[in-house]
């Protein structure tokens, strides 16, 4: 099982012993008075070229706008982030699109943003390290606006039709304010997140509870910071009994110094090398509970210098995850050579002494890379390669030296953008990297079929978009295949998997701020072997957003996705929906409805049908009440106007 398979199937497994029927959620975004000031951070432009913060202060209002190529609501936001450019940049206003795509999709966003003729500034946040500072919970979209001086004038998290007239009121207001003095004073950033759970189930009471039927946990983000100095902790509380017997613990702590060349990170940190083939530890999502708080670290240091065309970094720690407690070492470094936006090199050095041990019985894991990046080869030819060569050191005696090769390319002509990715794995399993699987993420309803293993795999996936700007339509498709021809695989044997996909849709933004994108296709896969039986077949699928504004602050949101799969021995149907009533920037109701009879869901969820309600509501500006009841399956969701994890509950 490969990363995104073994997460799966552990989410099923716990999600039957979490009855729980009501939760009650209390998030205290960052506070937002005058005296908060922004962390500084440096990040690369899809170009190349680094972009620091700080250059803009007493200059410029910036709104830091968080994103992902798979976040719908982001996409909803975008327009009115490209007409604030347009209308105030030369009032004074610089929009930064700090999109958080991680290795796996990260090869889309300047697909995306060339498709639709953006010209805001994108960054890349690849280990979501800047938005884990400025929203811990980590929900998209987020935005923070920051005034000349540097401080943080406001934050919003979520997207829904008309807020982003409230945010147009903010931005007239701070480009009419001349910049204050800056003070070097120490700036004290807090999120809180307060959850009450109610659970039901007398077994599960009385088997893991101890007869305890409610529950309260706090989690606690807070950030220091002076100058070039930032200070983090996460404190931790589970108020099972009494707020007067609680135990905090501290489940996260670092010191950072951000200098011009220099960088140093102590303690927990995030770290990515090139596409994720040799490592990614990165933070998407937290569930919602602190039992099965999924956020894997490097708990260590990590040092980062640059002069001129060069860079490097170096790092070591042992892996920390609050689900497994692992005390796997690792360690690696990177050096770094760029001309100009021309090109760049990139070499790096992975070693690990791993606790648990993969497939192959592995004690040690070793992996050197090699990363080119030429950004307008040829323009408009764009070209991104990676080649990874890993040695196993095993108690077995099968452990294999193993490669990883992931080339992208893309083509932007006019309204026409093409791209084209490959893959070549073999013996390249390893605990803690995530290569890309050329699947599109956003179809997360086929998520499970995605999953090939990395023992002996190749495959090839081609996107084609055209975007008529005159009605402002894009029609796109695209087109995957993979091979999956493991000779000698340690678990299952010799076996081959084929599996070809392909689907079309379109979307549609209309004047008045509506919206849909409607999308079809077909996969199928075929295999010679007993142990994938369930996955030969051909499954359709489809999927409809839809956002329809009533009022200039109230709009109704509805969402489907289907698909049906039918094969020799099994066949199985699976729908999720969810329809929302937005009044911005107040309230959201949301509905959730999801139905299936997959036998593995039903087998480990007990049950082939969820309905549940959640109520969310802004207090303040920094506080936001959610209550949700009913039952649903888990997953990350775009519901709302926000993507965000959402709990299995039943």
């Amino acid at each position: 099982m490969d990363t995104q398979r073994r997460k799966q199937h552990g989410s099923m497994c716990v999600s039957k012993y979490r009855p729980i029927i009501l939760l009650i959620m209390l998030v205290l975004t960052p506070v937002t008075a005058n005296s908060q000031s922004a962390f500084d951070f440096t990040l690369d432009d899809i170009d190349g070229t680094q972009v620091t913060l700080s250059e803009f202060a007493n200059e410029r209002v910036v709104l830091l706008s968080f994103w992902a190529t798979w976040c719908v609501p982001c996409k909803k936001e975008h327009p009115h982030l490209q007409r604030f450019q347009d209308e105030y940049g030369e009032k004074g206003l610089t929009v930064l699109a700090i999109s958080v795509d991680g290795p796996t999709t990260i090869a889309g966003v300047k697909q995306y943003i060339s498709r639709y003729g953006y010209t805001f500034t994108t960054l890349l946040d690849t280990d979501s390290e800047v938005l884990s500072l400025y929203n811990p919970q980590i929900v998209l979209p987020f935005s923070v606006l920051i005034d000349r001086s540097g401080m943080i004038a406001s934050v919003h998290h979520g997207y829904s039709p008309g807020d982003e007239n409230m945010l147009e009121e903010k931005i007239r207001a701070l480009l009419d304010q001349p910049p204050s003095q800056q003070v070097d004073a120490l700036s004290t950033h807090v999120s809180e997140a307060l959850l009450y759970r109610r659970f039901t189930d007398e077994g599960y009471l009385e088997r893991e509870r101890s007869g305890r039927s409610s529950q309260i946990i706090n989690q606690v983000d807070v950030s220091v910071t002076r100058s070039v100095f930032i200070l983090g902790l996460r404190f931790d509380s589970n108020l099972d009994y009494s707020p007067w017997r609680d135990t905090w613990t501290i489940e996260k702590k670092y010191f950072e110094m951000n200098r011009s060349g220099f960088s140093i990170r102590l303690g927990d940190f995030y770290h990515s090398i090139g596409r994720g083939l040799s490592l990614s530890l990165l933070k998407i999502f937290e569930e919602e509970g602190l039992e099965y708080i999924i956020d894997t670290t490097i708990s260590g240091g990590k040092i980062g210098l640059s002069r001129g065309a060069w860079s490097a970094d170096l790092f070591s720690g042992t892996i920390r995850s609050l689900d497994t407690r692992s005390t796997d070492r690792i360690s690696g470094s990177t050096i770094g050579w760029k001309k100009d936006d021309v090109v760049s090199l990139n070499l790096s050095l992975l070693t690990s002494d791993l606790e648990e041990n993969t497939i192959y019985g592995v004690s040690e894991v070793t992996v050197q890379t090699v990363g080119v990046d030429i950004p307008a080869l040829l323009s408009p030819f764009r070209f991104y390669g990676e080649f990874a060569r890993m040695q196993h050191g095993s108690t077995t005696d099968h452990a294999p030296t193993g490669h990883g090769l992931y080339i992208e390319s893309g083509f932007t002509s006019g309204n026409i953008s093409i791209s084209l990715e490959m893959k070549d794995y073999l013996d390249f399993s390893f605990t803690h990297n995530r290569p890309p699987t050329l699947e599109s993420e956003d179809l997360d309803i086929l998520a499970s079929q995605f999953d090939t293993d990395l023992v002996a795999v190749s495959g090839v996936a081609l996107r084609v978009d055209h975007f008529i700007p005159t009605i402002t339509t894009l029609l796109y498709a695209r087109f995957s295949y993979f091979d999956d021809h493991p000779l000698d695989h340690p678990l299952y044997g010799s076996y081959r998997r084929i599996g070809r996909h392909g689907y079309a849709g379109i979307e549609k933004r209309f004047g008045n701020g509506g919206y849909i994108n409607a999308l079809a296709g077909i996969r199928d896969e075929k295999n010679a072997t007993l142990v994938f039986q369930n996955m030969s077949g051909r499954t359709g699928h489809g999927q409809v957003n839809l956002n329809i504004p009533l009022t200039s602050r109230l709009s109704i949101e509805a969402d489907w996705k289907g698909k049906r799969f039918i094969g020799e021995d099994l066949r199985y149907y699976e729908n999720r929906s969810f329809l929302s009533l937005h009044y911005s920037p107040v309230l959201v109701l949301t509905l959730f409805m999801d139905r299936s009879d997959d036998p593995e869901v039903v087998f480990f969820e007990g049950q082939n049908s969820w309905q549940a309600v959640q109520l969310e509501t802004r207090i303040t500006p920094a506080h936001t009440l959610r209550l949700f009841w009913g039952a649903t399956k888990g997953a990350v969701k775009c519901a709302g106007g926000v993507c965000r994890y959402f709990p299995p509950f039943k």
